[in-house]
C-alpha cells in the first residue's frame, strides 16, 4: 500500500511540475474521502473526471489556474457519490417528513404509528405515509376502514413500500371523488369491497 500512496503522490507531483491546473476547487469544505481513516479535508482539487488532490485549503488552492472554477463550500461536507440502481430521490427525500411505516408487522403497529404520527401534527390538512407492506393486512390489501380508525377527522394517504399501491381513508377518496362507480384508471385498478363495490 505504501508504494501504491508513493506512485499517487508521484504522479500527482509530475503533473504539478508540468503546470497542472484544476478544473475545479472546492475549498473551506469537510470533505470525507471514506479511506477509513475517519479523517475530513478541508478542500479539494478536480480536473476532468478526476480527483487530482485533497487537502487544506491553503495547499488545494495553489492549484487554481486562469480558468478553475472556485467553490468555496462555507464548511458544508463533500462526500463521495452514492450510487443506486434504482432511487427516487425526490419521494423518498419527501417521505422522511412523513409518516415511515417500514418495519411495521402488524396491522396494530401501523395503525398506531399513523395515529401517533396524526396526533403530533393536527396542524397538517393531510396525513401522508410511506413503507406498508401488504403482509400485515388480512387478504393483503388495506382497507379504507382500516385507515379510517387511525385517522378519522382528515384526509390520510400512504404509499406502500414498493411505491406501487396507494392506501386512502374515506375522506381523501371523498375529496378525490372516488365511489363506487368510478372506472379503474388506466394500467390500474381500484381494490373494491366484494360486497359493496
Amino acid at each position: 500500500m505504501k508504494h501504491l500512496i508513493c506512485l499517487v503522490a508521484a504522479t500527482l507531483g509530475l503533473g504539478l511540475l508540468q503546470g497542472q491546473t484544476a478544473d475545479l476547487l472546492i475549498v473551506n469544505a469537510k470533505v470525507y474521502t471514506a479511506d477509513g481513516s475517519g479523517k475530513f479535508h478541508e478542500a479539494l482539487a478536480i480536473r476532468g473526471n478526476r480527483i487530482l488532490r485533497v487537502g487544506n485549503t491553503h495547499d488545494i488552492s495553489t492549484l487554481r489556474g486562469p480558468k478553475t472554477q472556485v467553490i468555496d463550500a462555507r464548511g458544508a461536507a463533500v462526500v463521495p457519490g452514492f450510487n443506486d440502481i434504482h432511487v427516487h430521490l425526490l419521494s423518498g427525500g419527501l417521505a422522511l417528513d412523513n409518516v415511515m411505516l417500514q418495519g411495521a408487522r402488524t396491522l396494530e403497529e401501523i395503525q398506531s404509528r399513523i395515529k401517533t404520527f396524526a396526533e403530533a401534527h393536527p396542524d397538517r390538512a393531510w396525513i401522508q405515509g410511506s413503507g406498508w407492506a401488504y403482509g400485515p393486512f388480512p387478504g393483503s390489501m388495506p382497507t379504507r376502514q382500516q385507515l379510517d380508525a387511525a385517522v378519522p377527522d382528515r384526509p390520510a394517504v400512504m404509499r406502500c413500500f414498493d411505491g406501487h399501491s396507494v392506501w386512502a381513508n374515506s375522506k381523501a377518496l371523498a375529496l378525490a371523488r372516488i365511489t363506487k362507480n368510478t372506472p379503474d384508471p388506466p394500467n390500474g385498478f381500484i381494490v373494491r369491497d366484494p360486497k359493496t363495490g
